[in-house]
């Protein structure tokens, strides 16, 4: 299901009009996907509480 709606969303079209090719895109995903569990685990976790003001995340926002 994942891979049908990829290549839907990542079709030839957006490769040639971007310029990204398919594995392009997939490490944009990856990485976004990383970096939003790293902010939730910044807000989240106990431990993580020095980091967490340093970064300015301890505003409640997340």
């Amino acid at each position: 299901m994942i891979q049908i709606a990829f290549n839907l969303l990542v079709s030839k079209g957006l490769e040639n009009m971007f310029g990204v090719t398919k594995k392009q895109w997939m490490l944009v995903a990856v990485t976004v996907v990383v970096m939003l569990a790293v902010m939730y685990a910044l807000a989240n976790v106990d431990a993580l509480e020095k980091p967490r003001k340093a970064l300015g995340l301890d505003s409640g926002l997340l």
